[in-house]
């Protein structure tokens, strides 16, 4: 019986690195590399058509507000990566930032990649 104690506690600390590994190392790490190409060199201080022009249209199209947030979102298998990108009143992109989601049946996690503030 003591055989069987020690070795469930023994799985279950082995079980509890290996979560531990993925969720703070592997799903990170992974999101990093497999950001949209294009975001990769998004940074601030463009027109908001400059970024329209090089992303594509924004999820979020609401042509009555120009100084609103715009937000692309883009899914590749379990992760959904997206960018944010906020205005200033001249509508040049002052705070920039990439957030990817992953879930599966076993981990959620959100986290940010990148974020860039010029105010």
């Amino acid at each position: 019986m003591k055989k069987v104690v020690s070795l469930a506690i023994v799985v279950l600390v082995l079980s509890s690195c290996i979560y531990a590994i993925v969720y703070f190392f592997a799903i990170p790490q992974t999101a990093a590399q497999l950001v949209p190409y294009k975001w990769r060199s998004v940074s601030t201080g463009q027109k908001k058509y400059n970024y329209e022009n090089y992303l594509g249209r924004p999820e979020n199209i609401d042509s009555l507000q120009q100084l609103k947030p715009d937000r692309w979102i883009i899914r590749n298998g379990n992760y959904s990566y997206f960018l944010n990108i906020a205005y200033g009143t001249d509508t040049t992109g002052n705070n920039v930032s990439i957030e990817y989601q992953f879930s599966n049946g076993l981990f959620y996690k959100n986290g940010v990649l990148k974020s860039i503030n010029t105010n």
